[in-house]
């Protein structure tokens, strides 16, 4: 083939070839985008809620179905009493919980990182542990939730109970 043909043909071939070029720079971008939802969601060889860029849980998470009463709050400042008078309070239960956070059984669509007021029932107890999680992923049974506040001594009573759970 002359230099002249092999010169048209390649004129021809050049916006298809930038156009190759862009689709395989945007499938980069995608796989990259998708490695880290997937490592937001879960880990892929584990059923273990983990992080992008953060270690996995230390805490002992026990298998526990506990009743749970949640709302949705834009804030951290929204206090106990206005929890107490709205009526999108919605009740659920959990599948396992830790003393970093619980695993919340819903089929609300609850948004990545959004803030929940949990008030978690302890069982043999007619008392609740009261506290903020946030959400750090989801999936088709619900949502695992990292708290993110709660008193010391809330936390000491859960974490009391957790021991009894795994006696």
């Amino acid at each position: 083939m002359p230099n002249t043909e092999k010169i048209k043909m390649l004129n021809r071939l050049t916006p298809h070839l930038k156009a190759a070029a862009q689709l395989v720079k945007t499938a980069s971008l995608l796989k990259i985008s998708m490695a880290n939802k997937k490592t937001r969601d879960r880990s892929p060889n584990t059923n273990t809620p983990m992080l992008f860029n953060e270690k996995r849980q230390v805490e002992t998470r026990v298998s526990a179905k506990i009743p749970v009463r949640y709302r949705a709050i834009k804030n951290e400042n929204e206090t106990e009493a206005a929890f107490d008078h709205h009526d999108d309070v919605k009740v659920s239960f959990s599948k396992n919980v830790s003393s970093g956070g619980i695993f919340l059984v819903t089929k609300d669509e609850l948004d990545f990182e959004s803030l929940l007021h949990l008030h978690v029932f302890l069982p043999h107890s007619p008392e609740f542990v009261s506290v903020l999680a946030r959400v750090m992923w989801t999936d088709k049974e619900g949502a695992g939730l990292c708290f993110v506040g709660m008193k010391q001594a809330e936390l000491e009573r859960l974490k009391d109970q957790i021991r009894k759970i795994t006696r």
